[in-house]
């Protein structure tokens, strides 16, 4: 087969080739041993006669017969045989030969793609693109984690800025790195004694070239000081000279210690002239309460936004500019003695009178607060956000009975579980006497994991007309009667007489939880389509509607399934709509 010569171009022969290579003759077997048509035979058979001379004869020929093509048949087998063997052999070569080609194929096809990356829009991008490319590599802080250690609960990830890997792939990389000095403005300084006590000054040179690098640019710095792996409490010289040096220019400052080091930062009087956001983590949290007013630095004057991370009385324990503060964030790890009283909590709000945004946690009851507590007027708070976690108790609603915010538009509260004996005190209830003594302008209320009773929430609804947005999401529903739904259903005309529309301003409705048996699914239908279909212009349409029942598994509900599945005709007009519901579990079975 000369197509196995690889200099040869091999095709299939056209239709018809009758060449052994393409068109094997089949063996037609035409040989039947038929001894009937034959009357000798058959008597010879029928019988055990000897057979007449004639007779002998032409059985003798038919074996010579037969025996000539058994010889052939033999012989055509040896034939097929040899063939097969030539065959597999060429086989094999074929095969050898395809996988010779598929790894010529394989070296060109890494060829092209080799070459194609010469052409890649990545090598055409414009400092400004690689710039924003490369700024999603950069680690704005210094990444953490909790441990499971009983103290020092946090882990930071000491890691080098990628910056330093970048500039080396290629010399376009390295003047798009250099050119843009914001790269180099997030500085994460992990104070170990590998890094700065060790007699080895590698890691303070690459600190003052990033430096460098950033020219005049705004700094964001975040400084950990690793206690374990430190054989001093304080920061070392290389670090304040540096801090000295770049003071004016930081913008946000994160600083992660203990409190030995914190107090420590006190004798260094630092200057930020430039300094807005505040970011404090303490290690030892139960000790910083041994601070008592600890300066971090003379002064702040733009200073606006705090945020601190396990540290329990942060007004007692530091010294800030808190009437110049606007938001704040505080937050603390899991079990452990960094979870701020009330009472705490309260003064800390005191001591901000122009905060708008708060977020706080409170998982500490306080068993000295007394209700005749004189208010704390947060007359510019805006947003509130509360949270707490399972514990025996709820003390948030303590907060809340303390506070009056009445400039407030956004209040949201996460208890993280819900369970009608954590809520006895019924955080629900405060949540609307914070809202009938502020008489704010509240527009988003959103209330995660509690108890939702019907007075309560008909209160707030009936008085606080300015509501957009209502989330009551894995709560217990006592309230959603027909009564309850035609209050808030839409009529085309009212009479004079009639009081004011409920929630004219109502775009987001979210229900979800364990609804009471007199949940009325007709009532809640229509007043949703009375709010989508806009019968009154004064009215608000609704943008965003969602439903989600606990049900429980025994208690039949094919019919209400079928009246909220009507709501699924107003997909058509662009309304969000979104209708679920899941089995009831063991624990929310208890309070049905």
């Amino acid at each position: 087969m000369a197509w196995l010569n690889g200099d040869s171009q091999w095709k299939p022969c056209s239709g018809g080739c009758t060449c052994p290579d393409h068109d094997l003759p089949l063996y037609t077997s035409t040989f039947s041993d038929n001894m009937l048509e034959n009357r000798d035979l058959v008597r010879l058979a029928r019988s055990n006669e000897e057979p007449l001379p004639a007779e002998a004869a032409v059985l003798t020929g038919m074996i010579a017969e037969y025996s000539e093509r058994i010889t052939a048949l033999d012989s055509r087998v040896v034939d097929l045989r040899e063939l097969r063997t030539t065959l597999l052999r060429q086989i094999s070569l074929i095969d050898e030969e395809a996988n010779h080609i598929l790894g010529e194929r394989e070296k060109l096809s890494v060829a092209i793609d080799t070459r194609k990356k010469f052409l890649s829009p990545v090598r055409r991008l414009p400092p400004e693109i690689l710039c924003r490319i490369f700024h999603e590599t950069v680690n704005k802080t210094i990444p953490r984690s909790l441990s499971k250690r009983e103290r020092g609960w946090w882990d930071f990830q000491d890691v080098t800025s990628p910056l330093w890997t970048i500039e080396l792939v290629c010399r376009r990389w390295r003047e798009a790195v250099i050119s843009f000095p914001e790269l180099w403005s997030y500085l994460n300084v992990v104070v170990t004694d590998d890094n700065f006590f060790m007699g080895t000054y590698r890691y303070t040179r690459l600190l003052s070239r990033q430096l460098a690098r950033s020219k005049q640019h705004f700094l964001t710095v975040s400084i950990h000081h690793d206690a374990e792996e430190s054989g001093s409490h304080e920061l070392p010289e290389a670090l304040i000279a540096l801090l000295f040096s770049a003071s004016e220019r930081i913008q946000v400052l994160s600083l992660a210690m203990s409190s030995t080091t914190f107090s420590s930062l006190q004798p260094l009087r630092l200057f930020f002239p430039s300094l807005e956001y505040l970011w404090l983590l303490s290690t030892d949290s139960p000790d910083t309460n041994e601070l008592g007013g600890t300066v971090l630095f003379d002064g702040a004057p733009k200073l606006w936004s705090v945020n601190v991370m396990d540290i329990q009385y942060p007004s007692w324990s530091f010294s800030l500019p808190w009437n110049q503060i606007t938001y704040f964030a505080s937050d603390h790890a899991c079990l452990h003695g960094a979870d701020a009283f009330p009472l705490q909590i309260m003064d800390q709000l005191r001591s901000m009178p122009n905060v708008e945004e708060c977020h706080l946690r409170c998982e500490a009851w306080d068993e000295n607060l007394i209700t005749e507590q004189p208010q704390v007027i947060c007359r510019k708070l805006r947003s509130l956000n509360l949270s707490t976690r399972l514990t025996h108790q709820r003390p948030t609603f303590q907060i809340l009975n303390q506070l009056t915010t009445p400039a407030l538009s956004s209040l949201s509260f996460d208890g993280c579980v819900y369970d009608k004996e954590l809520d006895v005190e019924n955080t629900f209830t405060a949540i609307r006497n914070l809202i009938g003594r502020s008489d704010n302008p509240l527009k988003t209320l959103r209330f995660l994991h509690g108890l939702v009773l019907t007075e309560d929430i008909l209160s707030i609804l009936c008085s606080t007309p300015t509501l957009e947005n209502i989330g009551l999401e894995k709560v217990l529903l006592e309230a959603f009667t027909r009564s309850f739904f035609d209050r808030l259903t839409i009529k085309p005309t009212a009479p004079p007489s009639d009081a004011a529309i409920l929630l004219p301003r109502l775009r987001l409705f979210h229900l979800s939880g364990v609804m009471s048996k007199d949940f009325d699914a007709e009532g809640f239908v229509g007043m949703i389509e009375s709010r989508c279909q806009q019968v009154n212009p004064a009215v608000a349409r609704l943008d965003s509607v969602l439903l989600h029942r606990f049900v429980p598994p025994e208690e039949p509900d094919d019919d209400v399934a079928q009246t909220l599945s009507r709501l699924d005709n107003l997909h058509s007009t662009g309304v969000g709509i979104a209708i679920f519901k899941r089995a009831m579990l063991p624990s929310e079975k208890s309070v049905w």
